[in-house]
């Protein structure tokens, strides 16, 4: 099935003759990365190779048809990829149908999640290898609920399926709100859900604050969150400065409640091609309770806007209740975009 869907994308990607303003983009991204991995539990160290077992690559679909008087329709399908399996989920990324014109972009499917993507992974320069920041201490990460799906709403991870939402620029100030509208429940957000965010730029900074927030109730894991952020990036010259807070609070179906903050903060310098980067991130929860500490130092380099290579060290080290768990991580990779 995956290959009569590839075969039909590239066949829509490469038809003719068609509409110059209705043809469909062919697009995509591939990844290898090769990590040296240590988890130690209570000072007792296990080691691993990992070779991109995370699908970072994608593969995807997407165009525009004008519809006259300012006004286009829009569409997107993606699909992850794991190069080094040379394997293709049907989906499980981004996937709509919109409008867009002076009034702003109405979009309708699987969407990118606000929070997510404002500040967030757009400021993490190691998203989606094994140095990223998300899940690790430095950003949060999935939160489940009742039957244990990771909910794309929340978090760093994922996108929000049964999904509607507005966005729109105002001179300096962007606005971005997304809501799943379908009640009775699912994976990644199909249950009510909302998040959102404001952004005003300036020449050389922004600063945001983004909100999303989970109606479901009952059960024994995280069936009622909401998370709040704010932050920014500062730029100037080779110098790229960038930070977030968030607040998250849950409750849980059994009693009691929880509440964590993240801190992010990122460094990057530009020399020539290449972009050295920091990243330090801090999880304090309350609820056991649990502190992670996050530290990443790599450098990143573009033989081209659409080729690179990178590498560097990573470490997470937590303390539950005296337990010591701690990630180290040795990585390199290359990424092609087409």
């Amino acid at each position: 099935m995956n290959k009569n869907i590839i075969a039909l994308a590239v066949a829509a990607g490469f038809a003719a003759p068609m509409a110059a303003n209705a043809a469909p983009t062919l697009y995509g991204q591939l990844q290898m990365e090769f990590t040296d991995q240590e988890v130690c539990v209570a000072g007792t160290c296990a080691s691993a190779n990992v070779v991109d077992d995370k699908k970072r690559g994608r593969l995807g679909i997407k165009g525009s048809e004008d519809l006259g008087n300012g006004l286009s329709a829009i569409y997107k399908f993606e699909w992850q990829v794991d190069t080094g399996a040379a394997d293709i989920d049907d989906g499980d990324r981004e996937a709509f149908v919109g409008l867009k014109g002076d009034w702003g972009t109405f979009q309708a499917g699987a969407l990118k999640s606000p929070y997510k993507y404002t500040g967030g992974v757009k400021y993490d320069p190691f998203v989606a290898t094994y140095l990223e920041a998300r899940s690790r201490g430095g950003m949060s990460g999935k939160v489940t609920d009742l039957g244990g799906n990771a909910k794309g709403t929340f978090g760093h991870h994922g996108f929000m399926t049964d999904t509607i939402s507005y966005s729109n620029k105002f001179d300096k100030v962007s606005f971005w709100i997304a809501t799943s509208l379908d009640e009775a429940g699912g994976a990644k957000g199909a249950d009510g859900d909302l998040s959102a965010s404001i952004k005003y730029s300036g020449k050389s900074f922004e600063v945001f604050v983004a909100t999303a927030s989970d109606d479901l109730v009952g059960g024994t894991v995280a069936d009622d969150y909401s998370a709040t952020k704010f932050g920014g990036q500062w730029k100037s010259g080779a110098h790229k400065l960038s930070a977030q807070l968030e607040n998250t609070e849950y409750g849980f179906g059994g009693g009691g409640s929880g509440e964590a903050d993240v801190l992010f903060v990122g460094y990057q310098f530009k020399m020539g091609k290449n972009v050295f980067a920091a990243s330090y991130g801090n999880t304090d929860w309350d609820a056991v309770p649990i502190e992670t500490d996050y530290l990443a130092l790599g450098i990143i380099h573009k033989y081209s806007k659409k080729t690179r290579i990178f590498g560097g060290m990573s470490t997470s080290e937590t303390d539950i209740a005296g337990v010591a768990l701690e990630d180290n991580t040795l990585s390199v990779g290359m990424r092609v975009d087409f």
